[in-house]
């Protein structure tokens, strides 16, 4: 058993606590997998799995709250406080029926046995500090030769659990290692494979991928023949594009872009107060009663006709005053402002809550239907689905640099996903398929023009107007799709001229319009 001493991990007092109360107990234990490998990187790991000689029941005598997370196959969550960590047994996989999980399980007291059946080298390494690190296949060799590398033989991890496949390649990604050449060519043999593996799987490892600050490896996915079985028009991608966008991400040139669109959103975010929790205690008097409406100097309040507040030309026509329906400001702190800005800057690894606008990347030069249709066969949310494909598609349409312009399609979209958008073309602008698409469009111009028409709060949507379809109603309109139409003009009218947007104008613009 190869056993290296010359270095020391510092185990979470929990980890610490598991291993030394097995150890009591006459086993061993040691931490494994993941947590190992990230601490030998300087990683922080998510994960802290323990491996043991002491069986299901023996783990679960040694702790006084345990609950059976795959007992058949020996692992037990151990709960300590608010955090529970998974204990497994020693064991030994038996024939993989399936091309992803053993008919049955032996379990052993030898770690060597538990290790030889994992997958990569880099994961198969254990660790506690009475021992030290157990080391059987250079595992921490191929950290420093950056490499990914089967356990044994490729071909038999591969036929044993075909996600194995795709796993090398995420890994290859997240760690920015390549993938060693015998376990390599084995990939390409077992491609077929992955067709055993569920979509939702085959999504979990995707997502991860491109989620990493090395997008341009999906490249490995046409070449290593994988593509076709992730999804039928996976292989519509653009691999030369994704290599485009991520050599871009690198330049001076775009990270000037990143400090341009970060300065000119100062991470302000606009939110309708009718959408948002109110703010009792910064209310007062003075709170303006419209959108697209700034306060006068001094404090006082918007003015409607002749001098007269707003709310009393409402009362003149026998209506209610509206609750405000202007902006709001919630600054984010910088550190959010950082997380936001990772996901368009395909140098940086970012969460996959994001991931949508990495997809939106990887789809670009797809229509949205394909794109739909691809995310919608890997089995994606529903958000994922529509702003991913959404996304894709208008990033390589040019957009109209005037105001109004900018806020009919505005309009069609929430300002956040607008702006995802804006930076989605800012971090593509770079490559050729954004330069054939999108010759005629200055896409800082079209920022600086969205984040005024932000800041300074001109209407852009129906709820921005100073009447609703209630109003409309009680001034004597019908019921019915004319109510929608009217309020379309007058958006339509206010989107053009932000000034109009006033009670006594839109009223007496709805007569006429009405008598049409």
């Amino acid at each position: 058993m190869e056993i290296k001493n010359d270095f020391h991990i510092e185990l979470p007092e929990d980890v610490k606590t598991i291993i030394g109360k097995l150890e009591e107990g006459g086993y061993e234990a040691y931490a494994v997998g993941g947590c190992v490998r990230d601490s030998l990187l300087s990683r922080i790991p998510g994960d802290w799995d323990i491996t043991t000689s002491a069986r299901p029941e023996e783990i679960k005598a040694r702790f006084r709250r345990t609950v059976d997370t795959g007992i058949e196959h020996g692992t037990v969550s151990v709960l300590m406080g608010s955090r529970s960590y998974e204990v497994t047994t020693y064991r030994i996989d038996g024939e993989y029926a399936d091309l992803r999980h053993p008919k049955e399980v032996q379990f052993t007291t030898s770690l060597e046995e538990d290790l030889k059946r994992r997958d990569f080298t880099i994961n198969a390494m254990a660790y506690n500090e009475r021992t030290g690190l157990v080391d059987l296949f250079d595992g921490r060799g191929d950290l420093e030769r950056h490499l990914v590398r089967c356990v044994g033989d490729p071909d038999e991890r591969f036929d044993e659990d075909a996600l194995r496949i795709l796993r090398a390649v995420r890994f290859a990604a997240q760690l920015d290692f390549d993938i060693e050449k015998g376990t390599r060519d084995a990939i390409s043999g077992h491609a077929a494979n992955l067709a055993a593996v569920s979509k939702e799987r085959i999504l979990t490892e995707v997502t991860k991928l491109i989620c990493s600050a090395h997008i341009e490896k999906t490249e490995d996915l046409q070449i290593l023949g994988l593509a076709p079985y992730i999804a039928e028009c996976f292989t519509a991608i653009d691999p030369g594009h994704i290599a485009e966008l991520k050599a871009w991400a690198a330049t001076e040139e775009a990270q000037e872009d990143r400090i341009f669109a970060a300065e000119a959103s100062a991470w302000s975010r606009p939110v309708h107060a009718d959408d948002a929790e109110e703010d009792e205690a910064a209310k007062d008097d003075n709170t303006p009663e419209t959108s697209g409406t700034k306060p006068e100097a001094d404090g006082d309040a918007p003015k409607g006709i002749e001098g007269v507040p707003m709310n009393n030309v409402f009362a003149l026509f026998g209506l209610p005053a509206p609750a405000a329906s202007g902006t709001k400001q919630e600054t984010k702190s910088d550190k959010a402002a950082d997380e936001m800005m990772a996901a368009y800057d395909l140098t940086s690894p970012v969460s996959t809550d994001r991931r949508y606008i990495r997809y939106a990347f990887l789809l670009q030069g797809l229509d949205r239907k394909t794109a739909q249709d691809l995310l919608r066969s890997l089995k994606a949310d529903n958000v994922t689905v529509k702003q991913g494909s959404l996304l894709a598609d208008m990033s390589m349409k040019p957009l109209p640099a005037d105001r109004y312009g900018l806020k009919k399609i505005l309009a069609a979209m929430k300002p956040e996903l607008f702006r995802d958008l804006l930076f989605i073309k800012l971090a593509s602008r770079g490559t050729g398929m954004y330069r054939q698409a999108c010759e005629s469009e200055d896409i800082r111009k079209v920022i600086s023009t969205f984040e005024d028409i932000m800041e300074t709060g001109e209407p852009v949507y129906i709820n921005d107007l100073v009447l609703t379809g209630s109003d409309l109603i009680s001034l004597g309109a019908a019921e019915g799709p004319e109510i929608g139409e009217i309020l379309n003009r007058m958006l339509d009218a206010v989107q053009k001229d932000p000034q109009i947007n006033t009670i006594m104008y839109l009223i007496s613009n709805f007569y006429k319009i009405n008598k049409k």
